[in-house]
C-alpha cells in the first residue's frame, strides 16, 4: 500500500505508521507516486487549499481479487485510519 502526502504531513505520517503496525504488510510513504500540482487536483483543490487533512491510498490491484481480500482491506484501512486519527486528536 502506498500513503501519499505532501503538505499535510500530520495524517500522512500517522496513516504509514498505523498501517506498518502490524507489520504483515509493506507501506510506502509517498511511494509509488507523489502529488503534482500540474497533474493532480484531488489534494491540491480539495485538501491542501482548503487546509484540510489529506492523504491520498494506493493499493495494489492484485491485492484487491477477491471479495474477502477487499473485506480484508477495507477491515485494515478502517483500523488504520482510526488510529491515525486518535493520533492526530492526542497531539492536539
Amino acid at each position: 500500500v502506498g500513503v501519499i502526502h505532501r503538505h499535510d504531513f500530520g495524517l500522512g505520517a500517522a496513516l504509514v505508521d498505523a498501517l506498518r503496525e502490524p507489520n504483515d504488510v509493506v507501506v510506502g510513504d509517498n511511494l509509488p507516486l507523489q502529488i503534482q500540482d500540474d497533474g493532480d487536483v484531488t489534494i491540491p483543490r480539495h485538501g491542501e487549499r482548503r487546509r484540510l487533512p489529506n492523504v491520498l491510498i494506493e493499493v495494489r490491484q492484485d491485492t484487491l481479487a477477491t471479495a474477502s481480500a477487499r473485506e480484508i482491506w477495507a477491515a485494515r484501512l478502517y483500523a488504520a485510519l482510526g488510529r491515525a486519527l486518535c493520533t492526530l486528536s492526542s497531539r492536539a
